[in-house]
């Protein structure tokens, strides 16, 4: 996505940016900078180990009567610790 002429070049417009009038411009800028950062911390970012399988998290559901609602984030690609934190059923350790 990013190899290291953009990053050079976005580099360049990040330190002229208040140099820059033209808006369409600083609007290209600010977008590619934070898709930039974003790509960073997701890529140096560690993820954390899953806590629940799925069995667990429509177990977890059932008690709530949420089952569909979480078999529907599971097919819509959220691990399952995602999919219970979505419908606010994760079980917090106090």
């Amino acid at each position: 996505m990013f190899n290291k002429n953009t990053i050079k070049i976005l580099f360049l417009f990040v330190f002229s940016y208040d140099y820059i009038t033209f808006a369409p411009m600083k609007q290209i800028i600010r977008f590619f900078t934070t898709r930039f950062w974003r790509f960073y911390y997701r890529c140096t970012t560690r993820h954390t180990p899953q806590r629940f399988t799925r069995a667990e998290a429509l177990a977890i559901a059932d008690k709530y009567h949420l089952h569909q609602e979480v078999i529907d984030a599971l097919r819509q690609g959220y691990t399952p610790d995602e999919a219970l934190q979505e419908w606010d059923i994760f079980p917090y350790e106090e």
